[in-house]
């Protein structure tokens, strides 16, 4: 039986989640590195959006 190798890409209520999620971890942190990190998270997820 062949396997289905292709990822499968998520669908968009879990992108617009995720990247509320990190929106929100972005605002809470009160480290300028980890407030990058969620933006740049919170950014990818937005920009997979537009292709969904």
């Amino acid at each position: 039986m062949p396997q289905d190798t292709a990822a499968k890409a998520p669908d968009s209520d879990y992108l617009t989640r995720r990247e509320a999620q990190s929106r929100a971890a972005a605002a809470s942190s009160t480290d300028p590195a980890a407030r990058v990190a969620h933006e740049t998270m919170a950014n990818r997820y937005a920009e997979q959006l537009k292709l969904a």
